[in-house]
């Protein structure tokens, strides 16, 4: 059964969600999503209450006269889930869209927007415009979500290794939330904990702890320079933690071939380890 496109036609944007989307067209249309998905399940259309259902799925690609790679951003990417939120205002036009998009990182860098609560505008040029760049080519171009493991990772120690003066002057400046000043760093130590030499070689039972304690040191430093309050030692702790951790779950990996991994977010940090090796 082939259904006829709804009478007002609905731009779908790129990365946005079947939910999005349908509450979209409907309005556009004169009616709720609801109203449409119940005539969808009287007519035996969908029969499933699954959201993101094949059948949903296609019935709104027709129902939007769509391209048949429309809703086709997966859910997960790396063995994360890739989180819905919503698409800059701008590039949607006002609208309130959202989706997938697990390319882009927290900033719109077309209309300059920090991509969270308000959506604030950045100033140019800022290190944020240059630390998304950063993010997207190295990163995200290997699968590392914006908030995924080794980003979360990055948060932790941009928080608690930069001199809260700083901070506070940055954000003062910029009218910015504090998870926007910190970013550059916090994509910065991201780089750090995901490099695959790195991590190959500090997760390697044969490398001395001291020396990964000192190369991880030096890392942070370059990150945060130690000045006034800084607290690089801080974030060099927190990765040190992380790596040591993910050291005996290696080892034991390799002697036990078909040993469960203890967590995603250790797989998805191990991972890197294998693309020093590919």
């Amino acid at each position: 059964m082939t259904l006829r496109p709804l009478p007002v036609r609905t731009r779908l944007y790129g990365g946005e969600d079947v939910d999005s989307y349908a509450r979209r067209a409907a309005e556009r249309n004169g009616t709720q999503e609801r109203w449409i998905g119940n005539a969808l399940w009287s007519d035996g259309v969908v029969v499933s209450l699954s959201r993101r259902h094949p059948a949903r799925l296609q019935a709104w690609r027709e129902l939007g006269d769509l391209h048949p790679s429309a809703f086709a951003t997966p859910d997960t990417v790396a063995g994360e889930w890739v989180t819905d939120r919503r698409k800059c205002v701008q590039c949607s036009g006002g609208h309130s869209v959202y989706g997938r998009f697990p390319r882009a990182g927290w900033v719109c860098l077309r209309h300059r927007r920090w991509l969270a609560g308000t959506q604030p505008r950045i100033d140019a040029p800022s290190p944020l415009l240059a630390a998304e760049r950063h993010y997207r080519n190295r990163l995200a171009s290997r699968h590392i979500l914006f908030d995924g493991a080794a980003m979360r990772l990055g948060a932790e120690c941009a928080r608690v290794a930069g001199y809260p003066a700083d901070i506070a002057a940055r954000q003062g400046a910029t009218g910015l939330p504090l998870e926007a000043v910190v970013y550059p760093e916090q994509v910065a130590f991201c780089r750090v904990a995901t490099r695959p030499s790195l991590l190959s070689w500090a997760v390697d039972p044969d490398t001395e702890p001291a020396d990964v304690r000192r190369v991880l040191d030096a890392e942070c430093r370059r990150v945060v320079p130690e000045h006034g309050d800084s607290e690089p030692w801080r974030a060099s702790t927190r990765l040190q933690t992380v790596l040591f951790a993910l050291r005996t779950e290696f080892r034991e990996r390799l002697l036990s071939p078909g040993r469960a991994w203890s967590g995603p977010d250790r797989w998805n940090l191990l991972r890197h380890v294998w693309e020093d090796a590919n």
